[in-house]
């Protein structure tokens, strides 16, 4: 019979993973407690929270959910039996800012890499996190392209202005001269 204990971690696994929509999978290593709270810490601004979780009890929640989601089928079968320490990532809404500061805490931390995540009910492997992680936010996407809206307009009022300004500037100089 199984440990009560256990149930409840199964149960609190399931829940978690029924009410978020996007997820990552990481691998934790000998990762310090500091640096692991530290990141915590980092990921709340980004609305994300990391959990530490037994590999076997993830199986078995994922396995319990994927008869009713069909994408949660996709990572039985791509990703199991889980190898190396686990924690899950939990992302909100905005998912790429949770992922960007996943990414960029773990490049100085050489124990913790993605093993794989679960967006818009897709799994990506590792890799295609990776270079998800590393595009640009939606604010930054909306600030570039505005950005390069103004400059057209900015750069034809410049080139028009270019040769008045240029026989202004001439004609400062000959009246210098006499």
């Amino acid at each position: 019979m199984a440990n009560q204990k256990k149930k409840l971690q199964l149960e609190s696994i399931s829940q978690l993973l029924a009410n978020t929509a996007h997820f990552a999978l990481i691998k934790y290593g000998n990762t310090s407690h500091q640096a692991l709270e530290s990141l915590r810490r980092e990921l709340k601004k980004g609305d994300a929270k990391l959990r530490v979780i037994k590999r076997s009890l993830f199986e078995k929640a994922i396995n319990k959910l994927s008869q009713q989601e069909k994408g949660l089928k996709e990572i039985a079968k791509k990703t199991f039996p889980l190898k190396e320490d686990s924690a899950i990532l939990t992302l909100g809404e905005d998912y790429l800012k949770g992922l960007n500061i996943f990414a960029n805490a773990f490049k100085g931390e050489k124990s913790l890499a993605f093993k794989f995540g679960f967006l818009d009910k897709k799994v990506y492997p590792a890799e295609e996190l990776d270079k998800i992680a590393k595009l640009p936010g939606r604010d930054q996407l909306i600030a570039t392209f505005i950005g390069s809206l103004k400059s057209s307009p900015a750069k034809m009022v410049f080139a028009l202005k270019y040769n008045v300004s240029k026989l202004t500037h001439v004609l400062k100089e000959r009246s210098k001269q006499s």
